[in-house]
């Protein structure tokens, strides 16, 4: 597979995975990224900046262990508002 294609593949990959995050109202998305036959994890570092400035999100990333990298993707506004929301919830039924 040609560079530019495992580029294509990944971004469209990760995509996919953050679509509710991106474009819906989901305020957060976990992956795991496995570097597998293509370096998924050394094509994500090169491509990370750029899907994070161009779909206005932000990510955490969570652990890296055994080639395998978790992140949390997130929609910052919507996910302060979510936990917002919760931390009212939760105080309400304290008694």
């Amino acid at each position: 597979m040609k560079e530019y294609d495992k580029k294509l593949f990944v971004k469209s990959l990760l995509l996919y995975h953050c679509a509710p995050t991106i474009f819906c109202n989901k305020p957060s998305t976990i992956i795991t990224i496995e570097d597998f036959d293509i370096s998924f994890y050394k094509l994500w570092r090169e491509l990370k900046e750029d899907i994070l400035r161009d779909y206005e999100i932000k990510c955490f990333e969570i652990k890296l262990q055994n080639n395998k990298l978790t992140v949390l993707l997130y929609n910052e506004n919507k996910l302060e508002k979510t936990l917002k929301l919760n931390i009212e919830f939760l105080k309400n039924l304290v008694i």
